[in-house]
């Protein structure tokens, strides 16, 4: 059986793997892309993933994620919401910042926080 200082002991020229890939990785790794871009031209594929746009709009207002248009205009805006800050890890503030700027929603961070907490049964039931 092997030790714990055997498990993490790394070859002489090598790191441990991390989240950061630009380290060993630089060639392949230097091109940041921006997420809005890349929700935008992904955004009819992933909704096709999920069971299209019927069905999004549909759990969301069974599991009460979405009840009522405000500034979030639609379940599948608020999808792109928080597919913006959870997969590309922003902050709420920068979601926030980036929903307005695209004229996605203008709403703050506090806004986004208490739509999020409802969302959290949608998310399952879209993935599950």
């Amino acid at each position: 059986m092997a030790s714990r200082s055997d498990a993490t002991s790394v070859a002489p020229g090598f790191s441990r793997i991390r989240t950061n890939l630009t380290q060993r990785y630089s060639k392949c790794m230097n091109q940041w892309v921006d997420e809005r871009e890349w929700i935008q031209f992904q955004w009819p594929y992933l909704l096709a993933f999920l069971g299209g746009e019927s069905r999004v709009t549909q759990l969301a207002f069974e599991t009460g994620a979405f009840s009522r248009r405000r500034k979030i205009e639609s379940p599948t805006d608020l999808l792109r919401l928080v597919l913006m800050w959870a997969v590309a890890e922003r902050s709420l503030q920068e979601t926030a910042a980036i929903a307005a700027e695209a004229d996605l929603a203008d709403v703050s961070d506090v806004a986004l926080l208490k739509r999020f907490s409802r969302a959290e049964g949608w998310l399952g039931a879209l993935l599950g």
